[in-house]
């Protein structure tokens, strides 16, 4: 089952068209990342190739230029250690085919999202399960260092089956790069640390986080394209809360929600 779509900005030498990576869930009908050929000028979308295989690659992100390609892991073991992987490919242009350059342990178990820097130096990482974020270096040839910063959330909210404990959902960078932003299921907060991308080293930010509406459940988050807003949505009340955004501290003031909640 698919549950990750990439759309990777390599072209193909037809200006039209551009790669399409899947992550999916590995089993009986998977084995790993897929890759499509689309075509903008058709709208028509090729069958999926095997690209690599790889065991629960449910989430994938590029770097600039878009010649790697990076994937969570989802497994129960990296590197002796109990928790997830991480794994960093080198990408074709003409096939689509990825090669693997190598893999390492994601900082917690079940990772579930990522994304690289502006510069390309530095590798973000949210793990579900742990409640852990992470950056690792990305070094020139494309591979993965091992993570030079984790940081394990910690607390509670108030639903006891689905946020007893920390839940980190999703990590981004700002828009200017100086700041990452992680939004925490399990904690109903929207950390805020900066970012140093170059040493891939994240450190708290003052304000440290901004808050959801108790039970909402943040998942994922948007800037809105001038930089001055931030839209998050919360899976457990089916919600958006809208931010205003401060760029110069990363400061964040909520301004309204959108969607009446429906509290799970």
């Amino acid at each position: 089952m698919s549950l990750a779509i990439f759309v990777g900005m390599t072209l193909s030498s037809l200006a039209a068209e551009s790669l399409v990576y899947f992550g999916t869930y590995t089993g009986a009908g998977s084995k790993g990342i897929y890759v499509s050929r689309f075509n903008s000028t058709t709208g028509q979308l090729g069958a999926p190739e095997l690209a690599a295989e790889s065991t629960n690659p449910s989430f994938l992100a590029a770097g600039p230029g878009s010649n790697f390609l990076y994937a969570v892991s989802e497994v129960d073991e990296a590197g002796g250690t109990p928790t997830g992987a991480v794994e960093a490919f080198a990408m074709d242009a003409r096939t689509g085919k990825l090669t693997p350059l190598n893999r390492q342990p994601s900082g917690g178990g079940g990772p579930c999202h990522l994304a690289v820097d502006a510069t390309g130096k530095c590798l973000l990482v949210a793990n579900y399960g742990s409640g852990t974020i992470a950056a690792m270096p990305i070094h020139a040839d494309g591979s993965l260092g091992a993570a030079a910063t984790t940081i394990h959330h910690t607390g509670s909210s108030v639903n006891p089956s689905r946020q007893a404990g920390p839940h980190a959902h999703f990590i981004s960078p700002s828009p200017d790069n100086r700041f990452t932003l992680d939004c925490d299921l399990g904690l109903d907060k929207i950390f805020i640390n900066h970012l140093d991308a170059a040493a891939a080293r994240l450190t708290p930010s003052d304000p440290t986080f901004a808050t959801v509406p108790p039970g909402s459940g943040p998942r994922h988050l948007v800037f809105s394209r001038d930089g001055k807003f931030v839209y998050v949505i919360n899976e457990m009340a089916s919600t958006i809360t809208v931010f205003s955004y401060a760029a110069t501290n990363a400061a964040m003031a909520a301004v309204g929600v959108c969607g009446e909640p429906r509290l799970r």
